[in-house]
């Protein structure tokens, strides 16, 4: 009798328990969905990864710059001019480079490749796709990382088909991109010499920015213009 008595109270402590355990849970839930219809969680759409990067880019101000797999040889205006200088006659050639700098490239293969093309059309040198890869293989320039950058992109470049009619107006169009680059990076000069220079130096250094932007002008305007 004893051990039976036992058995029922131990079976019914047990169930108190559980009882217990089922009444808290179900407390919770509600506490917590109490707290949620309060105060709703802000609901963020989702985005793509490409406009993920586009809104990181976007927050900081900077440019978002193609990943490899975005960019197209054929649609960039500095590959289109080197095509076109690449088949430019010698006399055009070196009117070209003269109008150039490499600082007026955006890509650091495309500005590499217009200082081996320009250093060959300025030497009376034949400067086709041929004999600028000549050029970078006798200088050791097409081996390693770099060098089979240099390579693929000579190659992809000289394949897109821009005639050499087209290079003034080639011309122009990379001279527009970097002028409007030079903007963005006068505004990055411009907030950082407002935290890192001294009080005096700051009006001089807006001065100096501001000098280097119409000279950036005058130019442009001269090649849209057809002046030397």
């Amino acid at each position: 009798m004893q051990s039976s008595a036992r058995h029922r109270h131990r079976h019914r402590h047990h169930q108190q328990a559980q009882h217990e355990q089922t009444r808290q849970r179900l407390l919770h839930s509600a506490c917590s969905q109490r707290c949620r219809d309060q105060h709703p969680r802000k609901r963020v759409p989702r985005l793509s990864r490409s406009n993920r990067r586009t809104a990181v880019h976007r927050r900081w101000g900077r440019p978002r710059v193609q990943s490899p797999r975005e960019y197209s040889t054929a649609l960039d205006v500095e590959a289109q001019l080197l095509c076109s200088l690449l088949w430019a006659p010698a006399e055009s050639a070196k009117r070209a480079v003269a109008a150039l700098t490499s600082a007026d490239f955006y890509r650091p293969v495309n500005a590499a490749l217009f200082t081996a093309i320009s250093e060959l059309a300025l030497a009376g040198k034949p400067h086709n796709s041929a004999h600028v890869f000549t050029t970078l293989q006798q200088e050791g320039r097409t081996s390693g990382h770099l060098g089979k950058q240099l390579t693929k992109a000579l190659t992809d470049i000289s394949t897109i088909g821009v005639p050499s009619a087209e290079l003034e107006h080639k011309i122009a169009a990379v001279l527009t991109q970097a002028y409007r680059r030079g903007f963005r990076e006068a505004a990055r000069s411009l907030a950082q010499a407002a935290e890192e220079l001294p009080e005096d130096q700051l009006f001089e250094h807006l001065l100096g920015i501001g000098r280097e932007r119409r000279a950036a002008s005058q130019r442009l305007a001269a090649i849209r213009e057809g002046r030397p």
